[in-house]
């Protein structure tokens, strides 16, 4: 994917992210875990648990992206690879006792569901975003939420993301 169609997906979902119902910024730290052509876009639900949602390019053309999402307890993105637990088939929450998770959107539609993204017209189809939306606000979030209400997480503070001492790490 050339650089003008990866800022246009990025500015793209970034506002997407930034309007869901727990706003997600771009997560500009380095990790070994998030790949150079992946975006991360984190909710800092606060000091040390994170929210997480990754634009997962897809490694063989570039021409297509998936969705993952998980959390870390330890205030980082989270050190693990997905599909650790490939019998999940739908979401499962025992997966919320895990103190590291990520995961595909997969468990949500019962399919890897990627989504093209046309690099001659630096354009990801209003079909597709409309697609994306909806599964974000209709299984994803909720999902997050009820890790957040299992960990007993403060939902009702408006975190401010980037501040506080892990920021600067």
């Amino acid at each position: 994917m050339d650089p003008k169609s990866r800022k246009q997906l990025l500015a793209r979902f970034a506002g997407l992210a930034l309007g869901l119902p727990i706003p997600f910024v771009r997560y500009e730290k380095k990790s070994y875990y998030i790949f150079p052509s992946n975006y991360a876009f984190v909710h800092d639900a606060n000091e040390d648990v994170k929210l997480f949602l990754t634009v997962y390019v897809d490694p063989k053309g570039e021409s297509a992206f998936t969705l993952q999402f998980g959390w870390s307890v330890k205030g980082r993105y989270p050190e693990v690879l997905e599909m650790r637990f490939p019998q999940d088939t739908t979401a499962n929450i025992l997966r919320y006792a895990e103190d590291e998770y990520v995961e595909r959107t997969r468990v949500f539609v019962g399919r890897d569901q990627w989504w093209p993204f046309e690099a001659s017209r630096a354009d990801v189809s209003e079909k597709s975003f409309t697609e994306i939306e909806t599964l974000l606000h209709a299984k994803v979030v909720p999902y997050l939420q009820g890790f957040l209400r299992f960990r007993k997480v403060d939902q009702t503070a408006q975190p401010r993301h980037g501040e506080g001492p892990r920021a600067r790490e």
